[in-house]
Parts: C-alpha cells; structure tokens; sequence
C-alpha cells in the first residue's frame, strides 16, 4: 500500500492514504492486463490498442487468488518434534490438538501434546508425545493426507476414541 501511496497518479482518499476497496478495484481490472470491457456499453471483453501493463497469465492468477479460499499463515515454530500436532484429534471434543514442552521440577523439558479449546472438558489435559505416538504407531490409523475438516483431520479419524480402547486408554495414560 505504502508503494501504491508514493505514486501520483493513484487516487487517494482525502488523508492521502490508499484504501483496500481501491486497491481491489485495481487488482481486479482487466485494463491493466490489456483487456477492454465496458458492460455499461455492451462492450465484451476484448484486447484492447493499449500496451498491458501485466500479462493475462498474471491476471488471471491474481483473480483466482482472490476468489480462492483464503488461507492462513504458515505456521513459524513448526518442528519434526511434534510430526502428529494437528493431525490428531481431541477424545472429548474432536478438535485437533496442539503441542509443546512442559518444563519439570528439575529443570528438564517434557513433550506433551494437549487440547486447547475453551469450551472441551479436557482442555489443557496433558498426553506424553511417547504415548501418544506409540498408540498412534500400533493402531491402524489410516492417513490419507487429504485435509478432511472435523470428520477426519487430514484422514485421522476423528477423536482418539474412535483407534479403539486401547489407544484411548494409553492416551489418556489409563
């Protein structure tokens, strides 16, 4: 935007900023790619006499980008020491679950994975990554590595219950 806002001859709201609707309509009009359309006119899309100031590749990537779903950052502290966070989910409300270190009284860091939503009931209960993992290794899981929402967790099935007693009862250290 600050680069949008440097230049002249992009319209400017009156305290010299540029806003996102503007830079939307910029983004979204085929002018700058080369192509006239006028629907007001009856004009159909068509290239224009003008020199295009980005590709019609470029545009139409820029257009399905923006109709696309949007996607949310990519996590920075992602690790191969926790290969199953979010992938697994929770045994009481179905939500994957997190992961991180719990520091113990003499000093030494634990790995656990544990459920943060509000309103489970296990919220902030603690499974040791060395059982967890070990029941998700012995079980039959079946991951297929298609992101599957709450029903499957990227293939997973659904809650940890659901891998059978035994997976449950090492999970919740039973």
């Amino acid at each position: 935007m600050r680069f949008l806002e440097a230049q002249p001859s992009v319209p400017k709201m009156a305290n010299g900023s540029v806003s996102n609707e503007r830079v939307k309509q910029i983004l979204t009009n085929p002018i700058y790619a080369g192509i006239v359309h006028v629907p007001s006119w009856n004009v159909a899309p068509r290239l224009g006499k003008h020199e295009p100031l980005i590709s019609i590749e470029t545009f139409n990537e820029i257009q399905d980008r923006l109709k696309g779903k949007a996607r949310g950052a990519v996590r920075a502290d992602v690790s191969a020491d926790f290969p199953l966070r979010g992938h697994i989910c929770c045994p009481s409300c179905g939500n994957p679950l997190t992961a991180n270190y719990s520091k113990g009284r003499q000093g030494a860091a634990y790995p656990y994975y544990l459920c943060r939503q509000r309103a489970c009931d296990l919220r902030g209960k603690s499974y040791a990554r060395e059982k967890v993992e070990g029941a998700f290794e012995a079980s039959s899981f079946c991951h297929s590595g298609e992101r599957a929402g709450r029903t499957g967790c990227c293939g997973v099935p659904e809650s940890l219950e659901q891998a059978g007693d035994e997976c449950r009862s090492i999970a919740q250290g039973d």
